[in-house]
């Protein structure tokens, strides 16, 4: 438990886990055992509320539109601490399952994004993606949903201005603005409306 407090691993805590079950094994409630188990228990709730709060952080960054997925890696990381130490500690339940949400949330939806840009349905994978677009620069999948969205909508658009489908062609754009706003789809834009 020493190691584990002075900056260790969570193999650390979990051998200190290992080592109060064998006390007791041997001498069942000795003191030194409870104090152990006390500080085991202390440390596992200060990792309960570190889970928690990398947990929130993720929320706020989702909620706001800025970078922030780290967060939610960081919770996964200290929640698989805490079951490697202890997987069935009672207090850690509810962050496990808000992080297994909050994860779970993510996957399907950038699992459907990247299924309907696979069938080249634009809209579709752009808005499945929608909410974690913020994260497109810490993760690959978001980005490459998003790139290749508005690489369709600005070669569709660019399509259509050479067909002279004005109206089509501005539609396309737009899109392809409103997943990423670029030099490029802007002049083609200002090109299609004249």
């Amino acid at each position: 438990l020493g190691s584990y407090q002075k900056g260790g691993s969570y193999a650390d805590l979990s051998s200190a886990r290992a080592q109060v079950n064998l006390a007791h094994g041997i001498l069942p409630n000795s003191e030194g055992e409870i104090k152990l188990s006390g500080g085991i228990t202390a440390s596992l709730n200060t990792l309960v509320a570190k889970a928690t709060s990398e947990l929130d952080a993720y929320s706020a960054s989702l909620k706001s539109g800025s970078a922030g997925f780290a967060h939610l890696e960081n919770a996964k990381g200290v929640i698989a601490g805490i079951n490697q130490v202890d997987p069935i500690f009672t207090p850690a339940q509810k962050a496990r399952d808000a992080v297994a949400q909050a994860n779970g949330a993510y996957e399907a939806a950038v699992h459907s994004a990247e299924a309907a840009a696979q069938a080249k349905r634009w809209d579709e994978a752009v808005k499945q993606i929608q909410p974690y677009k913020p994260f497109a620069g810490e993760q690959p999948r978001v980005a490459h949903v998003l790139d290749t969205s508005y690489a369709a909508y600005l070669q569709q658009g660019q399509q259509l201005e050479d067909a002279k489908d004005w109206q089509n062609a501005i539609g396309s754009l737009e899109n392809a603005l409103k997943v990423k706003d670029t030099t490029e789809a802007r002049e083609a834009l200002k090109t299609a409306k004249r």
